[in-house]
């Protein structure tokens, strides 16, 4: 493997565990609100925005922790 491979693929591999702490970081805020608000659902969550949603949809993991949980909470519900 020539350098620049290595490179890239420490760089990939770094993004994933970025991306998936950002996911987790966002699923544990998301769990902490239904708790705080004693409710196993959210009809609206807000994502607060520095005016580029666009970085924020595609970056911060916030948009793939909503539809995560939205899974898992459909998930369960099917099974009961």
């Amino acid at each position: 493997m020539n350098r620049r491979r290595i490179i890239r693929s420490i760089l990939l591999l770094f993004g994933l565990i970025c991306a998936t702490a950002l996911r987790i970081w966002w699923l544990g805020r998301l769990e902490r609100s239904l708790a705080r608000l004693h409710t196993d659902r959210l009809d609206i969550v807000f994502i607060h925005s520095n005016g580029d949603d666009i970085e924020i949809q595609r970056n911060t993991g916030a948009v793939a922790a909503l539809v995560q949980l939205a899974l898992e909470k459909w998930k369960s519900r099917k099974t009961n």
